[in-house]
Parts: structure tokens; sequence; C-alpha cells
């Protein structure tokens, strides 16, 4: 990877500088001798990047079409190490391809400035590719459910909930929600598919706050007092519609498909928060709070 490493750290050299830059100073930053960087010129060139070249004592390189380069130079030739190893991919030839899939996937806030590590990147790189190509994906995946098993599906999009990565995916007739986390792996097929509109349009409109969907719909209304209603946007991702201003209080309403995960981000609001309805959550949110005092008398015995 030393020879793609090089390309790609003057490909970003380039991508920053507005002028021609001198082949002594590539050199120089590369820690390399003139001839290589010509090589990585033409290699680059063969990727479908055009430099030009500039003869005189103002000349150099320069890169014409300047790059959305979404990753950082280390993530990115991590990434291009795990597509060589994993897939045997010739990265040279497939780089141009590969930025514009990063590119998109930051267009489309799959990635952004926040920390990804290497192997959610991979995965989620993977499925994108597969997903432009309108090809079926076979995953390997950890269910806490039904345990560890192999699935073909066709990638649809990504969600982002509570800083974990979700794959939404036909299968078996549904759309279906996976997370990334417990994607074991992830083999591309030849086999093609179209989306089925109806199902996506109907997903894309769910504005039920949460991952898990399923056939009931709950209607929650809560009362917020304090300050934190300043963030109940954040706290339940933009999913409330405020129902009630009381001024200190406020009341909201969401629909969810799952009342746990409504439960979890209540508990984490404390007492600046009642629940009005409905019955089960309320049921749900005394049964846990019992719980919870009764972990702290245990804590105290000790």
């Amino acid at each position: 990877m030393s020879k793609i490493s090089n390309a790609l750290k003057m490909l970003f050299f380039l991508n920053g500088k507005e002028g021609y830059t001198k082949i002594n100073c590539l050199a120089d930053h590369l820690e390399v001798g003139k001839r290589e960087i010509r090589r990585y010129r033409d290699d680059l060139e063969m990727a479908g990047f055009y430099i030009d070249s500039l003869t005189g004592s103002n000349g150099g390189y320069k890169l014409i079409d300047k790059l959305d380069l979404s990753l950082g130079l280390s993530q990115m030739e991590t990434l291009l190490l795990n597509l060589n190893v994993r897939n045997n991919q010739n990265v040279f030839k497939s780089l141009n391809g590969t930025i514009s899939i990063v590119s998109k996937m930051k267009q489309n806030m799959i990635i952004g400035d926040n920390y990804i590590d290497d192997e959610t990147l991979y995965k989620l790189f993977a499925i994108q590719e597969a997903k432009d190509q309108n090809r079926k994906i076979k995953i390997n995946y950890l269910s806490l459910r039904y345990g560890e098993g192999t699935y073909d599906v066709e990638p649809y999009f990504f969600k982002i909930e509570r800083n974990q990565y979700y794959l939404f995916a036909f299968h078996c007739n549904k759309v279906k929600m996976y997370k990334v986390s417990n994607i074991l792996g992830i083999t591309k097929l030849d086999e093609t598919y179209k989306i089925k509109q109806n199902l996506f349009d109907a997903e894309m409109a769910d504005d039920s706050f949460g991952i898990f969907r399923g056939g009931d719909v709950f209607e929650v209304l809560i009362e917020v007092t304090g300050r934190i209603n300043d963030y109940v946007e954040d706290f339940f991702n933009d999913k409330t519609d405020l129902t009630q201003d009381m001024g200190n209080t406020k009341q909201y309403k969401l629909k969810t498909h799952n009342l746990r995960e409504v439960l979890y981000t209540i508990l984490s609001l404390g007492s600046s928060i009642k629940i009005i309805s409905p019955d089960k959550l309320i049921e749900m949110y005394a049964i846990e709070v019992k719980k919870m005092a009764h972990n702290i008398q245990d804590t105290k015995k000790y």
C-alpha cells in the first residue's frame, strides 16, 4: 500500500493548493524522488484525476478539478486498504469512484464531522456502493433474538439513532432494520433489484420516534418542566409536536412503534418530565422506577 498511500497523499496535498506545486516540493513532502512523483501523477491520471503540468520557474503540478474529500487522509487510506484486502479491489482503478461514494455519503449525512471507526466506515461504504449499483447484498448478522444468521437483502437507506447506524433493507416482503454494528460480514451479490417505491415512501414518511417498526403505532403525550424544554427536540430527534405552552411547562406529543424506546429516553430526562399518556407507558415507567429504587437500596447496603 506504500505506493497507493503516497499517491493518495499527493492527491490530498494538490487538492489543498490553488496554484501549481513544484515537483521538488512534492518530493520533499512525500520523501521520495522526482521520478516517483511523476509515476504517482500518471497513476492518478489513470484513476481519473486530471493533473496539469507546467514547465518553467513557476511550473509544477496542479489538480484541475477540486475534490470534496469528506474523509481525512488516514481514514481514506484505511478504507482503501480494507477494499484492497477484503474485496481484492484495484484501488487505483476505483479511487475516483470511491471518493465519489464517500462524498455522497457525506451529502446524505450518513457520515459527517463526527468520529466513525474504521470498521463501521467500511461497512457503510460497502453497503452504499451496492445500493448505488442496485445490487443485493448477503449479510452475516448477529440478532439478539435469533442469533447469527445469513440474509440476502436489498439495501434501502441508513438511519442514525443514539449514535448508532441502522440499515433499512428489504427482506421477506418487508423493510427490516439491521444494526450496522451487528453486521459481521457483507458480500455484494450479482443479482440486482429495484426499490419498492411504495414501501420506501411509506418508511421515509413515517415520522415515528425510534428505530423499531411494527404494526402498532402509539401516541405519547408528555409534559416537560424547566430548561429541559430547550433540548426536547434533540432528545427525541425532532419527532415531537408542541401541543400546549404554559410558559415554564410545555406539553408535547409524539408517535412511536416501540414504547420501550421512548421509556429509556424519558428516564434519561429525570424528574423534569411527566407522562400523560398512554397508560401502558405510565405502567412501564412505574415498574422501571421501582427497579431503580430497589437497586439504590441494594447499593446502600454496601
